[in-house]
């Protein structure tokens, strides 16, 4: 649950009375300017059922706090300013269009290091998970999100290309965590997938590989975009193939079955996702593909739970701690002045051979 820092749902109190603690401080912190979220976005938040949410907010409907009109929203009718003014707190809040549970190891490690740095600094770190950011026009998601919530920066992860347009064309401060797409006018941090794309490529075909693909997830976002302009960079058709599939692990493994099949089946493998690696790996090892005698694999992407991996993989790696340093810094810097330079920033991880690259086989 994401409260304020002070502020947390205790066992040993009645949960509807830890609920509307909670509320009374956001409202006071000025968290939402004129409209409550909705009682399935704040019961998400709060990590309680809507029985007992509803149990908070009657008791502030009846202290004339809020106004809820069925149907429709919760209006603030009182927002008091002392706490906000008191703590000078600013709201920093991070997009999500996935459930965070469905996030990477260093994606979690990072938000962890991100909130502790941004604590230090009196900025708070809050996140927004909303699936609707996935929709072809998610506009009015994002302005009753907007609308709704008091924030000094916004984050975006992973966001598709109609998300970071609306934020552009808003001029509202925001950061790409990530790569942006063609003409987005906003800060952004990430790897250099392009640079990935093509070192990864080059490798295999040091050890002779003549047939290269490269699997990645369906639809490809702006990282994966630059990822596939460096592989092929390295490895143009019909060296080198791009293979999409859906993210499950069926999804994984039928594409793998087909691939393989093919008489002119590829040797080596770029696999993009810790957790669709992880799928590969037990595929070959299931269908007793001997790796790397009989094929070699390379996870170009970053990732701590590759480091469990066996046998070694040949991986990326990266500084997290340095990411969510240049991440704090880049908001600090957009909270703090009227504009912030629109900069794509880049960072260049490290390569682990691991024991998963061999020589090309010969069929």
């Amino acid at each position: 649950m994401k409260v304020s820092p002070d502020s947390h749902i205790s066992p040993r109190r009645p949960l509807a009375a830890e609920v509307l603690q909670v509320l009374r401080q956001d409202l006071q912190a000025g968290k939402w300017i004129d409209r409550l979220p909705s009682e399935r976005v704040l019961s998400d938040l709060l990590q309680v059922s809507r029985p007992v949410l509803r149990s908070a907010l009657a008791v502030l409907e009846r202290e004339q706090v809020i106004r809820r009109v069925p149907g429709k929203c919760t209006i603030v009718l009182r927002r008091p300013r002392a706490l906000m003014a008191l703590r000078k707190v600013k709201i920093v809040r991070i997009l999500f269009s996935n459930p965070i549970h469905t996030e990477s190891p260093s994606i979690l490690y990072t938000i962890g290091e991100l909130r502790r740095r941004l604590l230090d600094v009196k900025h708070e770190l809050e996140i927004q998970v909303d699936a609707r950011l996935n929709g072809p026009d998610p506009s009015n998601v994002l302005k009753k999100l907007v609308r709704q919530n008091q924030t000094a920066c916004w984050m975006l992860h992973s966001a598709s290309e109609a998300v970071q347009r609306w934020f552009s064309a808003q001029q509202l401060p925001a950061i790409v965590v990530g790569s942006r797409y063609p003409g987005i006018d906003l800060p952004a941090l990430d790897l250099d997938r392009a640079a990935i794309g093509q070192h990864a490529a080059g490798l295999l075909k040091r050890f002779k590989h003549q047939r290269i693909a490269l699997l990645l997830r369906s639809p490809p976002w702006a990282g994966v975009r630059l990822l596939e302009t460096g592989f092929h960079a390295a490895a143009p058709p019909p060296m080198g193939s791009i293979v999409r599939h859906n993210g499950t692990v069926d999804g994984v493994c039928s594409v793998l079955d087909n691939l393989l099949r093919k008489p002119e089946r590829p040797t080596g493998l770029l696999v993009a996702g810790a957790f669709d690696l992880l799928t590969t790996m037990g595929y070959l090892m299931h269908t007793q593909r001997r790796i790397p005698e009989d094929i070699s694999v390379v996870c170009v992407d970053v990732d701590k739970l590759l480091a469990h991996v066996y046998p070694p993989v040949a991986r990326y790696t990266m500084d997290w701690e340095l990411y969510a340093r240049k991440l704090s810094r880049l908001i600090l810097q957009t909270t703090s002045v009227a504009t912030t330079p629109s900069q794509q920033h880049l960072m260049w991880p490290d390569f682990e051979n691991g024991q998963t690259v061999g020589v090309a086989p010969d069929f």
